[in-house]
């Protein structure tokens, strides 16, 4: 009889602890109020942002009516189409843009909201024209003081290429080659810009660079055109323009790389 009231008793404690177990995860599953009312952005919130700036309001969370259907939402596929994306290529540095201004940086090591630095002509000021500009460091490079640029010293080391093999060229170029002694590894050098090059135009006599090209030798810049992708814009070395041309073209490559 004891073991008999034993064996009931442990069933009616395993039937309770189900019970409540059951319970408890109904009431995990089926909560009675919504989510804490913490003030949120929305997703088109940051569609609105990445588009156009906009500020955007928080709002207190609201149980949707029913599921997304209206086409004129923002997607996260739309989110990621207007968020920036690297472009190390074409990307400024911070001596690009006037000192004190913010930007959003686009290049490895430089990316999201920063701060410029420049004191140029990328940072809004005429550089000298006279030869005390340039420093030549005899290792290979000279330094544009102005600009805080580091330019290869011979300015057609490995004569004409088209515009792919220009950038190629520009990425691997490193101590030991075209004269260099100055420790640079590849990823240290990249193709100009436009206002880069044109930095460089109408160079006093008694510079120190040599192989510079007088026109019709053009010199590639790392700007893609953007109305025509498979163009891009190369600089005469006479004058501040520029110009665009098929990258299947061959212009001479000077690269340069920024002051660490």
């Amino acid at each position: 009889m004891k073991s008999q009231q034993r064996g009931t008793f442990i069933t009616r404690v395993f039937s309770t602890l189900i019970l409540s177990s059951t319970v408890a995860i109904a009431a995990d599953l089926n909560p009675s109020a919504g989510p804490a009312s913490t003030p949120s952005y929305t997703l088109q919130d940051i569609c609105n942002r990445l588009g156009s700036g906009e500020e955007g309001t928080k709002q207190n969370f609201t149980e949707p009516a029913s599921g997304p259907a209206d086409s004129a939402d923002c997607t996260l596929n739309e989110v990621m189409e207007k968020a920036p994306k690297k472009d190390t290529a074409n990307g400024v540095q911070p001596d690009d843009v006037p000192k004190g201004k913010t930007y959003w940086g686009l290049t490895d090591g430089n990316w999201g909201i920063k701060t410029g630095t420049g004191t140029g002509a990328g940072g809004g000021v005429s550089c000298s024209t006279g030869t005390d500009r340039f420093t030549d460091n005899n290792n290979g490079t000279v330094t544009d003081t102005c600009t805080n640029r580091i330019w290869l010293k011979n300015a057609s080391c490995n004569g004409k290429k088209n515009w792919n093999s220009a950038k190629a060229f520009a990425s691997s170029l490193q101590n030991g080659n075209c004269g260099l002694s100055d420790g640079s590894v590849a990823g240290n050098w990249r193709l100009p810009g436009i206002e880069e090059l044109q930095n460089l135009s109408s160079l006093p006599n008694g510079h120190p660079f040599s192989g510079v090209q007088p026109p019709p030798g053009g010199y590639w810049t790392a700007t893609t055109y953007v109305s025509n992708t498979s163009n891009a814009f190369a600089v005469p070395l006479t004058r501040r323009g520029a110009y665009t041309d098929d990258k299947t073209r061959t212009f001479y490559v000077w690269p340069v790389r920024s002051r660490e």
